[in-house]
Formats: C-alpha cells, sequence, structure tokens
C-alpha cells in the first residue's frame, strides 16, 4: 500500500505544468494566425528571463495586452519569433534591461508604461512602429536607439521620460530627426518630444 502511495504521487507530480523554481509560468492563447502570444503569468521569474520562442509546438509571436504588467525581472530577452508587443504589455514591470531581437515589427501604447528601472533600449532594425505612451513614466530612461526600419511614431512615445538625453540614430535618418534638443517628424516638422539636457561635462566633451 506505501508502495503504491508513493507511486500515485510520482504520477501526479507528472501531471503538472513545468515550472521554474519560484513557480513561475507563463500562460498562451493562439494569435489566430497559426502562432501564439504571450497572455499571462504566474509566480515570480529568475532575475534574468528569455521568452520561449515556441509554445505548444508553435511560434510566440507576440506579448498579448496588459500580459507581463508588473513582471518582477532584472533583464528580460525576447526571441526571434517575437513580432508584436501588446499595449501595455509590460506596463509596472521592474525590468532594468531589454533584450530585443530581429525579427520585432511593432511596440503597442504604454507597452513599457511606468518601466521606471528602465534605462536604455536599443530598438532592433526590424521595429516599424513605436505607439504613443510606449516609454511614458520611464523616469530612469538615458537613451533609446531609433533604427532607420521605425517610420511611425505615434503621438509621444516618450513621454514622462524625464532624463532621457539621447535618441541615437543614423545622421540621414528617412522619418526622424533631432535639432536643438527636439525629436522631429521630417514630414511635417511635428515635434514628437523633447530630450533633456546633458550633463555639463558631457556637453563640453561635445
Amino acid at each position: 500500500m506505501r508502495r503504491l502511495f508513493i507511486l500515485l504521487i510520482l504520477l501526479c507530480s507528472l501531471c503538472l505544468p513545468a515550472r521554474g523554481e519560484e513557480g513561475f509560468a507563463l500562460s498562451f492563447t493562439p494569435d489566430g494566425a497559426g502562432g501564439m502570444l504571450i497572455a499571462g503569468y504566474t509566480g515570480v521569474p529568475e532575475a534574468a528571463l528569455l521568452l520561449p520562442e515556441a509554445a505548444e509546438g508553435l511560434p510566440v509571436t507576440g506579448i498579448a495586452e496588459e500580459a507581463l504588467s508588473g513582471l518582477a525581472v532584472d533583464s528580460l530577452s525576447l526571441p526571434r519569433s517575437i513580432r508584436t508587443i501588446g499595449r501595455g504589455a509590460l506596463r509596472g514591470s521592474s525590468v532594468r534591461e531589454i533584450r530585443f531581437s530581429y525579427g520585432l515589427a511593432e511596440i503597442a501604447e504604454e507597452a513599457f508604461a511606468g518601466c521606471v528601472n528602465l534605462v536604455g533600449c536599443a530598438l532592433p532594425e526590424t521595429l516599424v512602429s513605436v505607439g504613443d505612451g510606449a516609454f511614458d513614466g520611464c523616469t530612469s530612461l538615458l537613451y533609446v536607439t531609433l533604427p532607420e526600419s521605425v517610420s511611425q511614431l505615434s503621438g509621444n512615445p516618450f513621454s514622462g521620460c524625464t532624463v532621457l538625453e539621447s535618441l541615437p540614430m543614423v545622421r540621414n535618418h528617412p522619418y526622424f530627426v533631432v535639432t536643438d534638443g527636439a525629436l522631429t517628424a521630417r514630414a511635417d516638422g511635428r515635434v514628437i518630444c523633447t530630450l533633456a539636457p546633458m550633463p555639463a561635462e558631457e556637453t563640453a566633451d561635445k
């Protein structure tokens, strides 16, 4: 009887979903086009989190709206399969570093709003659009690189980024330019955001 009891416990444990050491698990939902979206999570991940490239035998193509909001993690790495990051997907996360992969095309509105520990972002050369308030209230954000592929910056993706002082981009970016401390759209002259002044010693070096 004792052996049977132990065997039943082992069988039950094999039926449980795979989880991290602190009970972390992701949930998924179909994206309607043959892939999967990250839909939510439970538990607490390790400090460095690598999102999966596939789930249930299908590619993970995006992060759904609010799916990872409040995530307690230091470093987040995205696989090449991810194309979209939904509205508020990582709102209020404690993430400090995000490693974007080639393949990402869209960052929706408020995707990283309130990520107050985020210091910088090197956006991938496949990115096309960034939504209004995508980095709203990221009060530690110092720089965001803008590759030539980015053609759409809706509203002001960088509202509330009080220390944002640098938007590295190619000198002749086809869609945007930084002049007199402001990021401006070439097509219509729309001012998208103003940059924080650099510290005096950095200005002197230039």
